[in-house]
């Protein structure tokens, strides 16, 4: 990886930048775990994000390196999802609220089920706003 990050972006944005050891896990639409993302900091802001594949049949473990990513913040994003599903399902039982992939191009939504439902909400461009989907 940092063969990449310093032959295709400028090395001293990377200079002194530290991952946080702490993943975000992201999972396809059948439940199944797909990434974990490492986001990467320099002077505590946000300078990328690395995607590694939590699946062997993925291929390789480095599935993709973003760039200057729009932050956002996990937590009140599915705090906003669950707001949105008993407000739609007041008599619905929430059973799993996940990060999930779509798109072969990743976007990330927010994925909050029950036996009955599943409520989709986008995270905008990696915006902590969520759209209904």
């Amino acid at each position: 990886m940092m063969a990449f990050v310093a032959t295709e972006n400028e090395t001293e944005k990377w200079e002194g930048a530290s991952i946080d050891p702490k993943s975000l896990e992201l999972y396809d639409i059948s439940g199944q775990k797909l990434y974990y993302e490492f986001s990467v900091y320099k002077e505590n802001n946000l300078i990328s994000r690395i995607d590694i594949g939590a699946n062997k049949t993925l291929g390789s473990a480095l599935r993709r390196i973003e760039i200057d990513p729009k932050p956002y913040n996990v937590a009140e994003v599915i705090e906003k999802s669950i707001k949105t599903a008993k407000a739609k399902y007041p008599n619905g039982k929430i059973v799993s609220t996940n990060m999930v992939v779509y798109e072969l191009i990743p976007k990330l939504k927010i994925a909050t089920q029950n036996p009955v439902f599943q409520i989709i909400n986008q995270v905008s461009d990696h915006g902590s706003n969520p759209e209904n989907s």
